[in-house]
């Protein structure tokens, strides 16, 4: 580890914590019981991570089924999501979108209304603005987001969802309302991420870690 200077460590560390890829190949800047420790303490930040979005991005499905034991967030236990994060980087479009289809599969049958699987759609966007740290680099032209994606509903979603004002949340989806004389409301929603930094969480980790194996 000599080497390598604190900021390049924390970078190797960060790596190994949130790419599968890096723990598939012996790590120089760690002794073998450290990378152990290392690739342990990668599932539970990941399982982590995941969890607080989960329930962030599916709290109003949360509310409406009403604690009757279907919550988004407990996907994280299951053998699927453990194949998912041990095989593509946290915070990546494709965990993203492999998680985000995990929590609909789980809530998908909780409730038989008709609106009820576009709700979950409608949260699964926002998971996938959530949960995604992908982003595009900058072009010559304008150039769509890594997980900006386009949705357009049967029903108006704002007035489906509880405890008054939606956009109280500040959620991560801009919506355009378009009422059609005769049929359901249609909302679009457009889902839109600015470019984003590794989180606060994964890089606060890998101080804890590189402090625990200096010690």
């Amino acid at each position: 580890m000599n080497h390598l200077n604190d900021r390049e460590l924390q970078d190797e560390i960060i790596r190994y914590l949130t790419e599968p890829a890096a723990r598939a190949v012996p790590m120089t800047a760690l002794a073998p019981e450290q990378a152990a420790r290392a690739a342990h303490f990668a599932r539970f930040l990941a399982r982590r991570y995941y969890r607080d979005r989960l329930g962030r991005s599916f709290r109003y499905s949360a509310m409406l089924v009403n604690g009757n034991g279907h919550r988004a967030m407990d996907v994280v236990e299951t053998n699927e999501f453990n194949r998912t994060v041990s095989s593509e980087p946290m915070g990546s479009l494709a965990a993203a979108q492999q998680v985000g289809a995990l929590a609909i599969q789980h809530l998908a049958r909780a409730k038989d209304e008709a609106w009820w699987p576009a709700l979950l759609e409608y949260e699964r966007a926002h998971f996938l603005q959530t949960a995604t740290w992908e982003y595009t680099e900058a072009g010559e032209y304008p150039r769509r987001g890594a997980s900006a994606l386009c949705r357009q509903f049967d029903w108006h979603m704002p007035e489906l969802l509880p405890c008054g004002d939606p956009t109280k949340t500040e959620p991560a989806t801009a919506l355009g309302r378009r009422v059609t004389q005769g049929l359901p409301q249609s909302t679009t929603a457009a889902a839109g991420r600015a470019p984003r930094r590794v989180g606060r969480t994964v890089r606060r980790a890998a101080d804890l870690f590189e402090e625990a194996i200096t010690v």
